[in-house]
């Protein structure tokens, strides 16, 4: 009787709940129930057991266990009805120390329960709770016509009370939030990328986690009301019924929160290390490609671990459990282990999908011996019929893993796939089915059995030796248990919901999908890098911007991986060298850190938090970060805010209190303000990262995969503060779980000090043998004069003399961040270590200098990769770089710098051959030109080859290539790479500065540099601020490009650090908004980060157009200014440029400009986004042209040009009108790529004219790209 009431009720709460309950109706009002008064207390132990009167023939029970001193548990029995069984949100390995100190006073009114953590009071008449603070601030109450009753509980929480989890975002959500102050949402698992449950919590101090199946947590800011109700039975079902009411209280700041959560539901173990690293996801790859692809990556240098296998891994819609079995047609080296051991020889593990059900009929109906079995086993989910699947014209019907039996079924038919090779489990699709008009949800549950059957089976199969690794697509308490991570679901290839497709998330709405996720329990998330599918109809790959922003983005996640629909690539070569190279970077950083992420991915096993979490965890009071995605904390250490928005030029970004140093440009910031970030719009380098101050951040040698080569050495970066910091440095053997034995290495280093800096090594704890030898410290704010350890260290002369030294030692130097003092310091000693720096003197430097050998080094194949040797004499550092004989090999260096502007870098090589040999460089993945590198006579002897590169503020990745597309030798050997710390030019680009009332970025004029200009200067309140840094205070002389077309004088006021200067006027030349001019000021700058500032005030006239600002730091410099408008056809195609294009009367036009995104595989550009193309299926004669003023002189035309499908009758490069003969140059052949094609002209006219030109019989495509004038 009791039961149906309970259900009565709880519909008419539900449809209350679906229908007039939210406009107005009070929640509580639709039951009336609350508990009566207190008839009898009684305490055993830390538990206080009540006795309430019900009105009815049977009192009420209500048991509160102190759990720990910030948890409290609370049971009620309704009428004395038996407790449930807990749902498996609770972890069935829960145990709780019984010796917390507890007090309960059961003598007064209110009845009262003390720890160290919480008090509780309950008043007897009638029986209602509060909860609060140790120190009697109130958080929470039960109200007087509230409480808890027999379908939920109910509270009003305290003013200023922000309340988060309950739900995340699937991956048909609008860009969500993370504040959950008004809910209505239900708490379920959802669908595709969902996560979710009976659980929330707030920054105030206080989480309530509900042990049921799914129900309706509800939560109102304007009377402040916290409640849950089972309610009815949700949309997902509900597999069990609790018919008393159970639920924890944690108390705390957010990380004990979380922490106390993760006690109850269980912690998530330790995923192998190899999982921190990259891996690819694939639909539609066979042997063959594979191996073409894992070959790729390693001799680009582009480090991955994991390669997952859609469909094509297993014979999915055969008989005799085609679902766990190797396609041998697909990869014939499955039908035994010689794939597996292939792949292990090559460090890459294999992850293999599985579906939540099994083939029951095959296409012409047969029966199979899966779907026989399963009938037979009772292995189907109860309400699911059979269905015809998608993907094949099969019929299957999903499993139910909530049964035991099942999930060993489940397991032991994958033991074969996981013998050849299948060590990670894709368990897709465990949300809902959506085929063919079948349409059933999966209960909240079914992603943890499903992830349970793996891991218990896994690991009782391997006896603990292999750790499970598992991905799912939606989250409930209690599922992180099983080794499993989960991924945003089937999201779109576009920067944001509705930029392509109106049904799906993009790139901008996974902060929010990834934090919310983290806010519900689940540490580890990642999703589609690049983006999964539109389904709209159309190929739609992501652009070359998109697929570069995506994986930095994905990068600064907890789980790194890429995906794409079926027939769609997405390994980094296939978008151009931009997003290749920059992509690259960002996978070379990731594994830089994998020390530091690893141990938090311990931090994950002990506590539940892991890696990546909110700012509120750490900044539980600031209002600004309250419901802030833009931004979060990448470990203890690293504020990350990866850039998710298409052309971005600035990024305003929230630093919280406390004094934080940028990452990649050194420039420190004092927090809790916004921040105005420039960022290279051109080449996407920027990954905006900010270091706490007080960081350690230990970081160690690039590695192919995790696990290549015994980490002997980490480097700790180390920005000491006022006060102690520290770091728990954690390693294991990254395979087994022999962790949970105590099987492993950990050392706390420890640092405080503004002046003298003290730095503390621990002794190990653990018994796993590591093999690391040295911590290589770089103490970052003081070059000292002495460095003490039981006594005076040695010290040496530079950074490499000190890591050849064969002992502890110490040196100084100068980096992005300035001085810095190194230590070698042991590492593995069983005793504490206590470094001590004194006296500071500043280091004499003017550059970095980075040593090709710790460089990235890649080629066409893993044969004929540049290599490191040492086989002459006289290079620096441990050793040089050679074999550059072969086409495609390379050296990358990583170098970072404060400012943007032109760089004199210096290139310190080798050359014996008695000829001069020459190789390509590139920029940020834009081709800059070659590097002339004559005979130094003999290979022992070695020069300097300088030359100028434009660099970006931030990391720049510097490459010198044997470039077969443009005509190099090679041949040389590479020593070392030496940036200066400022340019000659520093280059502030208007587009990214930091804008101000109707003052806005635009591209609709020509001839600006970078990637577009600012106008709307136009009224009082606009203005643009530039952020200039310089070594030392003085007079510099600045240029500003303008536009004004206004053909009058106008003026802007300066400013200098706030200080205004003087009004500056703007000439006019005529009324030509696309003809630029050079203004010349100089300015008072202060040593260190200025800004600069032109505002147009009430007394100003404005309405001029801002191209750039340069400063130069050397008075002979040259500023460049661009020759070509529109070179690398990155203009808004909306946009006119200077390009004009000709095609006969009576034909279609053959031109067009896009990212060549729609195609498999995409026809991307050579560099940047987009590049021109010439294209018809019939017959077409086509061209471009552009009209040039400059000066007389000598110049290079180059153009990169592909030309594939037929060949042309005529294709060529066409130079004009400069005062000598018409200059024609043969396009390249058909299907030999992108090459270099040039030709060097002298100019005696003031103008040339440069054009493309192809006439074809019909299916010939030209791409253009990167078209430039150089001046020789």
């Amino acid at each position: 009787m009791r039961t149906i009431r309970k259900r009565l009720l709880a519909l008419l709460l539900t449809a209350a709940m679906l229908g007039t309950l939210f406009t107005g109706l009070p929640l509580a009002s639709a039951a009336s129930e609350a508990l009566g008064n207190v008839t009898d207390a009684a305490v055993d132990g830390n538990t206080l057991l009540l006795t309430i009167d019900s009105g009815g023939s049977a009192s009420d029970l209500l048991t509160l266990e102190v759990c720990q001193d910030n948890i409290l548990r609370v049971d009620y029995q309704p009428e004395s009805v038996e407790p449930s069984p807990d749902t498996p949100i609770i972890d069935p390995e829960l145990t709780w120390d019984t010796t917390t100190a507890t007090e309960i006073d059961i003598t007064g009114d209110p009845i009262v329960i003390q720890t160290d953590g919480m008090r509780i009071e309950i008043s007897r008449t009638p029986c209602r709770m509060t909860v609060m603070q140790a120190d009697g601030t109130t958080l929470f109450w039960e109200p007087e016509s509230g409480g808890i009753y027999h379908d939920g509980v109910r509270f009003v929480r305290a003013e200023s009370s922000n309340m988060y989890g309950i739900h995340g975002f699937d991956c048909f959500s609008d860009n969500g939030n993370l504040l959950r102050n008004d809910n209505s949402s239900t708490a379920a698992a959802g669908q595709q990328g969902n996560s979710g449950g009976p659980f929330m919590w707030s920054t105030a101090g206080y989480g309530i986690l509900v042990d049921s199946d799914g129900g309706y947590p509800y939560t109102n800011s304007t009377d402040r009301k916290m409640e849950f109700y089972y309610g009815g039975t949700p949309a997902e079902g509900r597999r069990y019924e609790k018919e008393d009411v159970e639920y924890f209280i944690m108390l705390g700041e957010p990380k004990e929160i979380m922490a106390g959560f993760s006690k109850i539901t269980g912690t998530s173990p330790m995923m192998p290390k190899w999982s921190l690293g990259f891996s690819n996801f694939e639909w539609d790859i066979d042997e063959d490609e594979f191996y073409e692809m894992v070959e790729l990556y390693r001799a680009k240098n582009i480090p991955i671990d994991g390669y997952a296998f859609d469909y094509d891994w297993k014979r999915y819609g055969d008989d005799n459990y085609g679902e766990f079995t190797w396609n041998t047609d697909n990869f014939p080296s499955a039908a035994s282990t010689q794939l597996r051991e292939d792949m292990e020889s090559k460090g890459i593990k294999m992850i293999g999908i599985t579906k939540p059900r099994v083939v029951t009929k095959l296409s012409d109906g047969t029966p199979t011996e899966q779907g026989v079995d399963a009938e037979a086993g009772d292995y189907f989910y109860p309400g699911h019929y059979e269905y015809t699947d998608y993907f094949l014209p099969v019929t299957v019907r999903s499993i139910d893993p909530y049964k035991a039996a099942e999930r060993n079924w489940w397991w032991l038919h994958s033991q074969d796939a996981f013998d050849r090779g299948i060590v990670g489990w894709w368990n897709d699709e465990t949300d809902k089915v959506s085929s063919n008009g079948a349409d059933y949800w999966f209960g909240n549950f079914t992603t943890a059995f499903i992830s349970q059957a793996m891991y218990e089976g896994q690991r009782e199969y391997t006896d603990d030796s292999i750790r499970v690794w598992q991905t799912a697509r939606n989250y409930y308490p209690g599922t992180q248990r099983y080794a499993t991570s989960i991924w945003s679901g089937d999201v779109a290839t576009q920067f944001y919901k509705g930029e392509r497709v109106s049904w799906a998330a993009g790139l901008n709405e996974q902060k929010a999908a990834m934090l919310s996720t983290i806010n519900n329990g689940q540490p580890k998330w990642g999703s589609d890098g690049g983006g999964f599918n539109q389904n709209s109809g159309n190929i739609e790959n992501p652009s070359p911007e998109l697929y570069t922003r995506w994986l930095q983005f994905a990068s600064m996640s907890p789980v790194f991986r890429v995906h794409g629909t079926n027939h769609q690539q997405r390994q980094p070569w296939y978008f151009g060298t931009t997003a290749e190279e920059v992509t690259k970077s960002a996978i070379q950083q990731r594994y830089s850190l994998i020390p530091y992420m690893y141990s938090y991915e311990r931090e994950a096993y002990d506590s539940g938090l892991g890696l990546v979490y909110p700012l509120l965890f750490g900044y539980p009071d600031d209002e600004n970060v309250a419901d802030y995605s833009d931004a979060w904390m990448f470990g203890e250490w690293l504020l990350v805010a990866p850039i998710t928005e298409r052309g971005q030029s600035v990024k305003w970004i929230y630093l919280p209190e406390g004094t934080w140093i940028d990452y990649n440009r050194g420039t420190v910031y004092e927090g809790g303000q916004y921040i105005p970030y420039s960022l290279n719009s051109e080449s996407w380098t920027d990954i905006p990262m900010f270091i706490k101050e007080g960081a350690i951040i230990p970081k160690q040698d690039v590695q192919d995969y995790v696990g290549q080569e015994t980490v002997d050495h980490v480097t700790v970066d180390i920005f000491p503060s006022g006060r102690e910091t520290s770091f728990r440095y954690y390693d294991d053997d990254g395979e087994t779980y022999d962790y949970e034995d105590g099987v492993y290495f950990t050392q706390e280093i420890s640092a405080q000090g503004t002046g003298n800096t003290e730095v503390k090594i621990g002794a190990v704890d653990g018994s796993h043998n590591s093999g690391l030898d040295y911590y290589y410290l770089a103490v970052h704010g003081q070059a000292a004069t002495e460095v003490t350890s039981n006594g005076s260290l040695p010290y040496y002369d530079d950074y490499n003399a000190l890591l050849a030294a064969p002992g502890e030692g110490w040196t100084v130097g100068k980096d992005v961040y300035g001085d810095v003092t190194y230590i070698k310091a042991y590492a593995a000693s069983d005793s504490n270590s206590t470094y001590t720096l004194e006296g500071s003197s500043p280091v004499d430097a003017d550059g970095q200098t980075y040593e090709a050998e710790y460089a990235s080094l890649f080629g066409a194949s893993t044969d004929t990769q540049a290599s490191v040797n040492q086989n002459h004499s006289g290079y620096s550092g441990a050793g040089f770089v050679d074999k550059l004989e072969a086409a495609g090999a390379g050296v990358t260096f990583y170098a970072k710098v404060a400012n943007a502007g032109d760089y004199d870098v210096t290139f310190r090589y080798a050359n014996g051959d008695a000829a001069e040999r020459s190789l390509s460089v590139y920029v940020n993945g834009a081709y800059i030109g070659k590097t002339i590198m004559p005979s130094t006579g003999h290979w022992d002897t070695w020069a300097d080859c300088l030359m100028q590169l434009p660099l970006a503020a931030g990391n720049n990745i510097i490459t010198l290539k044997h470039e077969d597309a443009s005509g190099d030798t090679g041949y040389v050997n590479l020593d070392s790479c030496t940036v200066p710390f400022y340019p000659e030019v520093i280059t502030a680009e208007a587009e990214n500065a930091a804008l101000y009332g109707t003052a806005g970025t635009n591209q609709d004029h020509w001839n600006y540099s970078g990637s577009g200009f600012v106008d709307g200067m136009t009224s009082a309140g606009a203005g643009a601020e530039f952020e200039i840094t310089v070594p030392k205070d003085g007079s510099y002389e600045a240029s500003i490009r303008y536009c004004n077309g206004t053909q009058a004088t106008k003026d802007l006021n300066l400013y200098v650090n706030g200080s205004y200067i003087e009004t500056i006027s703007f000439g006019s030349i005529g009324g030509n908004w696309n003809e630029w001019q050079e203004l010349t000021q100089t300015l008072e700058l202060d040593e260190g980060r200025n800004v600069v500032a032109l505002r147009y005030d009430s007394s100003n006239s404005g309405n001029v157009n801002l191209d750039k600002l340069s400063v130069k730091t050397e008075p002979d410099a040259t500023i460049s200014v661009p020759l070509v408008d529109n070179g690398g056809f990155e203009r808004d195609t909306s946009q006119s440029s200077a390009w004009t294009e000709w095609h006969p009367d009576g034909q279609a036009v053959a031109y067009g400009v896009d990212s060549g995104s729609g195609t498999n595989p995409p026809e991307s550009p050579y560099a940047g986004d987009k590049r021109a193309y010439f294209y018809s299926g019939s017959a077409y004669q086509q061209s471009i042209h552009q009209g040039i003023n400059l000066p007389n002189g000598t110049y290079t035309v180059q153009a990169w040009i592909k030309v594939s499908n037929t060949a042309p009758d005529i294709g060529r490069m066409e130079v004009t009108g400069y005062g000598g003969d018409s200059i024609y140059v043969d396009m390249p052949y058909a299907g030999t790529g992108w090459r270099l094609v040039e030709t060097d002209i002298t100019v005696t006219t003031g103008y040339l004219d440069i054009g493309f030109y192809c006439s074809s019989l019909g299916g010939t495509t030209v791409h253009i790209d990167n078209v430039k004038i150089l001046n020789k």
